[in-house]
């Protein structure tokens, strides 16, 4: 009985160390996405962020989220510098909608 109670322990234990360290990593970019059209995507973005190389990613990129997906981008390619200097100040996010942005924002 105490052999049970001491594996249950030690699966805990192990389980609780394994989900706790998994939320310390950071999603990053590994490369950029190619865009073929660029102003057909720019239609679609809902909001994006700043990936610097710092901490644990190595890859500085522009995080974009779309309605279905996340892409990252090359800050330094000439339409996406246009963009982020356009909208700099005027990012849409999710949380400033009462509903999800699926819903909500429509172009």
């Amino acid at each position: 009985m105490r052999f049970q109670l001491l594996t249950l322990a030690l699966m805990a234990a192990c389980f609780s160390l394994s989900t706790s360290q998994g939320n310390s990593f950071e999603d990053c970019c590994l490369k950029y996405y190619h865009v073929k059209h660029p102003t057909r995507l720019q239609r679609h973005i809902i909001n994006y962020r700043e990936q610097t190389t710092g901490g644990s990613c190595n890859l500085h990129a522009y995080v974009v989220e779309l309605r279905r997906a996340t892409i990252c981008l090359n800050p330094n390619e000439p339409w996406v510098k246009k963009y982020v200097k356009r909208n700099g100040k005027h990012r849409r996010k999710c949380s400033d909608f009462p509903k999800s942005c699926k819903r909500q924002y429509k172009h």
